[in-house]
């Protein structure tokens, strides 16, 4: 049952990075992109001796953090979450070498983008809400709630083949 559970979970990762690929394939300029099957990004895009990594995590179970620390689900739009453990051992934003991380926001139909080492300060910089995720529970990830981050992010809507940008307030925002 674990092994059919994973790969399903495996296919709703799958949607995420064909998602993003799509969107990459039709806006940025670029000599090839490749999607990686790889521990530490997930997509490639090459542009003459340039390569940009990105990792794509798909978030389709949000929830909403109230006044007394109590979390529920919201139906997908007060969270983000970001997994940094697995099974007891590292992962996502623990283990990433990717220059960007983007979330799919399955629910809201949205790529949430952000350079990893700025997410990372995101994280810093915000309370810790854990939730444990995954197969069995056996993740933990952050919740960063979306209305107080969001101008760190650059956020793309998606659907039907349209990708309409955010302007994104994160100019002002820069984390570097």
């Amino acid at each position: 049952m674990l092994g059919n559970k994973k790969s399903i979970d495996c296919k709703r990762g799958k949607y995420a990075e064909n998602e993003f690929f799509n969107f990459l394939q039709s806006t940025e300029e670029h000599t090839e992109i490749i999607l990686r099957d790889y521990f530490y990004w997930d997509i490639e895009l090459i542009n003459g001796k340039s390569i940009t990594k990105y990792e794509i995590k798909l978030d389709d179970f949000s929830y909403e953090i109230y006044e007394d620390n109590t979390v529920v689900s919201d139906d997908g739009y007060g969270t983000l979450l970001i997994e940094f453990e697995s099974e007891g051992k590292p992962s996502g934003i623990s283990t990433t070498k990717a220059d960007f991380f983007v979330i799919v926001v399955k629910k809201s139909k949205e790529f949430w983008i952000i350079k990893t080492e700025n997410l990372k300060r995101v994280i810093l910089m915000n309370e810790k809400y854990i939730q444990l995720c995954g197969d069995n529970n056996s993740s933990r990830a952050y919740l960063i709630l979306k209305e107080k981050n969001r101008k760190f992010f650059e956020i793309i809507k998606y659907g039907d083949g349209k990708y309409t940008r955010e302007i994104p307030h994160s100019i002002q925002y820069r984390l570097e």
